[in-house]
């Protein structure tokens, strides 16, 4: 479509001209056709019929070379750019409105279509001949504005035909894209760009511009923390600075209108990385969105390892390892262990000692994933009798990231189970829905071959066995059972406990075991004595006790697991109590536990076990069972892994089957060079040592973030260089870096909001290898960072577009658009002129029709009516004939002026009364050629002939 001045007439134009050149030899050819034809057409006919092929062959002609003829379009297509942003959240009521009502003064034949802004565009009305606007229905992501990708798409989406507007409604605070660019490349296609500026309301703003720290520190080097808060009034502020979540300190600052700096001292810190997180609260403030801030430091120095242990004492062997071979080591229980990267980051390797997954907390194992696979950092897993399948590692982040899966392995033979389950109402309906699905937990541990019944502890002083004693064959129904189930709040648990015993103590089972959750408050002075007497038969009882109302309640449910010999659990958070149930089934179980003297196979010579000259023997292990990808180092004489370690993404992990405590390694423990072992391990799992480091920078703009590495010349002229970055979802994202200089690579990736990023980087070439990481905070979306309405920028836009800024809905159908030449091809109307003018042809040439037969079909038509006449004959040449036959007379012809009169024709002449006479064309030619034209001019034409 063409711009072309108002006054603009149709224009014809050729999409293939050179097939016009086809026009003279085929016209020629027609000409000569018509000039040497041996038809016995009349003149008249004989020229009708060269015109109606001359027309066929232009028409194809013309088809061919493709015809299209441009005429002036005076219609409008016009479609709405709207800001969905969230500087704008609050203005699309006035965005809506302002779209309806253009829509229903939209002038007949005109369109109208609508598409949102974010981060990305995306129609929220197809170009159509809308007569009202509902609402927007789509969503965006509305932390950035990209007008320039809406005008964009906005162009691709105008139909062709029309004048063309875009009309932008925005508060011109655009963080993404180029929209003046874009502007003025519609403006060279014709397209005019208004816009429509979305009043902002502003007030006092006080934001967190900058929070700056040196992005790597040396050991003991003292560093500064540097705030930047910008006002636009003068005010007073609360400023709290905090340290990987831990607060350093709080002050109250008076704010000046414009930038205000804050310096805060820090004194050095270990090895790692730290985030530093600054928040404020000002008194008069308009969005609290950009009050807070953040930024990343490192401190390189010697690898540091992370020991996580329930219990201290079993990790006392592993840790004089590690100082003996002079690795730092930090000792915690899981609860000092803060579950986040930033945390995580400055530890070059987590070694978790006998743990179970529930102290270690879903958190926790679920950063260990991202730790070992994206970051490069390394994970050790030392067993004992609360890990593996002992701890309800099975179906964890933390099994994930293990050489070896849960399983047992398919020889193991174990022991048969028979367990009871006590489930006492705990007057809640969501814990009455956890103390269902803990049951069902037990059961899912326990195998075909074990027992288990389930009581729901009516009141009425009966047993109340929902699931009797039976194996566990058919989970599905047991479960079922389970659900249906209505705990009750007996008065005492005698009556169940007196069953259980009845019930277990002639059960074919090695292991017996009753588990009663209860509040305690049905207390009985019989406790002791039954529940002594179960525990002399060899079945044990444990007791969780949960939403106890007093001391009283709690020593019931203590005592009883004391009489019993079991376990006493303290359940005061309901959702622990699956973690409790399963635990204790697997303790009580001995599910996974294989004891028995005898000597690892050494199956791998891997450096971990450099200093194990002679491999002492091992008492016992917990069963797993070995990772398709992992190296078994030291296997059992079953072949399951006590030793196995496999590579995870950037990172390494070994798997430690047996103790480290001396429970089933008394003999490890003191063979010679035993205290290396432990520290081997550690060091076979942290980055390589001999890896070059890389210098990495990162940086955040328009929603991207920017990754620039320098890379030594040793690795060669065109290394490859890979980018790992972490998001905050714990999502990776991996970067091909191109070069940017010599030495020099970067690359960019989409952020997906605010908070922090870490990133990795390895570069490969010449047979050597680098690696360098860096953390980046993102902060707040940068619709946040600025308020009010850009008019400067919206002026711009509108000028780049050669539009104006629209003071309301009637001015989007205004006349004011560049007049356009819509194109309109010919080529199929063409060609159906030549397929009709075809069977014109050939009646043209072929078929002859008498004009009383045309008279004739059009008398028959029904909308045409004729009045016969009423004194002239209806053939008069035939009467005239009739006449002169009567009187004797020669034929009668029709006088050149039209009118019947008496020509006397020659009589009959016998062959003996002398020559005929014959007629020339003067005489005759005008009567044959009238008479031609009707039934009896033929007749007397044949007659001739023959005579």
């Amino acid at each position: 479509m063409d711009r072309v001045p108002r006054d603009a007439a149709a224009v014809i134009s050729f999409t293939n001209p050179l097939a016009l050149l086809l026009t003279i030899p085929f016209i020629a050819l027609a000409l000569f056709a018509w000039r040497h034809a041996s038809s016995n057409l009349s003149p008249q006919r004989l020229r009708l019929a060269t015109a109606v092929r001359v027309t066929i062959l232009l028409a194809l002609i013309l088809s061919l070379s493709g015809t299209r003829i441009r005429v002036p379009q005076s219609h409008q297509s016009v479609i709405v750019v709207a800001d969905l942003s969230a500087s704008d959240y609050g203005l699309r009521s006035a965005a809506q409105a302002f779209i309806n009502g253009a829509a229903t003064q939209r002038p007949a034949g005109d369109t109208l279509g609508v598409v949102d802004v974010g981060r990305q565009p995306v129609v929220e009305q197809p170009v159509g001949q809308q007569s009202g606007f509902s609402g927007f229905q789509s969503a965006v992501d509305s932390q950035y504005t990209n007008l320039g990708g809406g005008l964009d798409l906005a162009n691709a989406l105008l139909p062709g035909g029309y004048q063309h507007r875009v009309v932008v409604m925005s508060d011109g605070q655009q963080n993404v894209g180029d929209a003046i660019a874009s502007a003025r490349l519609l403006r060279s296609q014709g397209v005019r760009v208004d816009v429509v500026p979305l009043r902002v309301p502003s007030g006092a703003e006080v934001l967190v511009e900058n929070v700056s720290v040196p992005a790597q520190l040396r050991p003991r080097e003292s560093f500064a923390v540097t705030i930047t808060v910008h006002s636009t009034a003068a005010t007073t502020t609360g400023l709290t600075i905090l340290r990987d979540r831990t607060l350093l300190g709080s002050v109250q600052e008076k704010v000046r209108p414009g930038e205000n700096h804050y310096v805060f001292q820090q004194s050095p810190l270990p090895s790692g990385f730290y985030t530093y997180e600054v928040e404020i609260t000002p008194a008069r403030d308009t969005q609290p969105e950009n009050n807070q801030g953040s930024a990343f430091t490192s401190v390189q120095s010697s690898p540091r390892a992370l020991i996580i242990t329930d219990q201290p004492r079993e990790a006392v062997n592993v840790l004089a390892s590690l100082k003996s071979t002079g690795i730092q080591a930090d000792l915690r229980t899981p609860g000092k262990v803060t579950p986040e990267l930033t945390f995580l980051q400055r530890y070059a390797a987590v070694v978790i000692v006998d743990t179970p997954a529930d102290s270690l907390g879903s958190q926790l194992m679920a950063q260990l994933v991202p730790y070992v696979r994206d970051l490069g950092h390394g994970l050790v897993v030392i067993g004992g009798q609360n890990a593996y399948s002992m701890g309800g590692y099975g179906q964890t982040p933390l099994e994930q990231v293990l050489p070896v899966s849960m399983d047992l392995p398919k020889h193991q033979n174990l022991p048969t189970t028979a367990v009871a389950l006590i489930i006492e109402s705990l007057e809640e309906d969501t814990q009455i829905n956890i103390s269902k699905e803990a049951g069902k937990g037990v059961v899912s541990l326990l195998t075909p071959q074990d027992l288990v019944e389930v009581s729901d502890a009516p009141f009425d002083g009966t047993a109340g066995w929902v699931v009797p004693l039976q194996h566990v064959s058919d989970r599905g129904g047991i479960g079922g059972a389970i659900d249906r189930m209505v705990p009750g709040d007996p008065d005492s648990y005698l009556p169940m406990l007196q069953s259980a015993y009845d019930t277990l103590r002639h059960a074919n089972a090695k292991v017996k075991h009753i588990v009663l959750l209860g509040d305690g408050d049905a207390e009985d002075p019989a406790y002791q004595q039954l529940v002594q007497q179960i525990h002399a038969s060899g079945i044990t009882v444990s007791t969780v006790s949960t939403n106890g109302l007093g001391r009283n309640d709690f020593q019931t449910m203590r005592n009883i697991a004391l009489w019993g010999g079991g376990r006493y659990y303290t359940a005061n958070d309901p959702s622990k109590i699956p973690q409790i149930f399963l635990r204790e089934t697997r303790t009580v179980a001995r599910l996974g536990i294989v004891q028995g003297k005898f000597f690892p196979q050494e199956l791998s010579a891997n450096p971990m076990v450099r200093d194990v000259r002679r491999v002492p023997p091992l008492y016992g292990y917990v069963g797993t069972t070995p990772k398709a990808a992992a190296e078994v180092v030291l296997a059992s004489a079953k072949l399951d892994p006590i030793l196995a370690a496999w590579q995870f993404g950037l990172g390494r992990s070994v798997a430690w089957t047996s103790d480290a405590a001396g429970l089933w390694t008394k003999d490890w423990l003191r063979a010679p060079n035993a205290n290396r072992f432990w520290a081997n391990l550690v060091s076979w799992v942290f980055p390589a040592a001999g890896t070059g480091r890389l210098f990495v920078t990162a940086s955040s703009s328009q929603g991207q973030g920017h990754i620039a590495v320098s890379v030594p010349p040793s690795l060669g002229p065109s290394p490859a260089v890979m980018a790992h970055v972490l998001s905050r979802g714990l999502t990776t994202n991996t970067i091909q870096l191109e070069p940017a200089a010599p030495g020099e690579y970067d690359g960019s990736f989409q952020e997906s909001g605010q908070g922090a990023y870490f990133v990795t980087v390895e570069a490969h070439g010449a047979g050597r290898a680098a690696a360098g990481q860096i953390g980046l905070g993102v902060p707040y979306s940068p619709e946040y960072r600025t308020t009010g309405v850009n008019t400067p920028f919206l002026q711009a836009l509108a000028g780049a577009g050669g539009g104006s800024v629209l003071t309301g809905p009637q001015a989007t159908w205004r006349g004011n658009l560049q007049s356009v030449l819509a194109h309109h091809d010919l080529t199929l109307w063409l060609l159906l002129l030549a397929v009709l003018m075809l069977p014109i042809d050939i009646g043209v040439r072929r078929l002859v029709v008498s004009r009383r037969e045309i008279e004739t079909i059009a008398a028959a038509l029904p909308f045409v009516r004729t009045a016969p006449a009423a004194h002239e004959p209806a053939i008069p040449l035939m009467n005239a004939l009739r006449e002169r036959r009567v009187r004797g007379d020669g034929p009668v012809v029709r006088s050149t002026a039209g009118e019947s009169r008496g020509i006397r024709l020659p009589r009959k002449i016998s062959p003996s009364s002398g020559p005929r006479r014959s007629y020339t064309r003067s005489e005759s030619g005008a009567d044959e050629e009238q008479e031609g034209e009707t039934v009896a001019g033929r007749l007397l034409a044949a007659k001739r002939k023959k005579a």
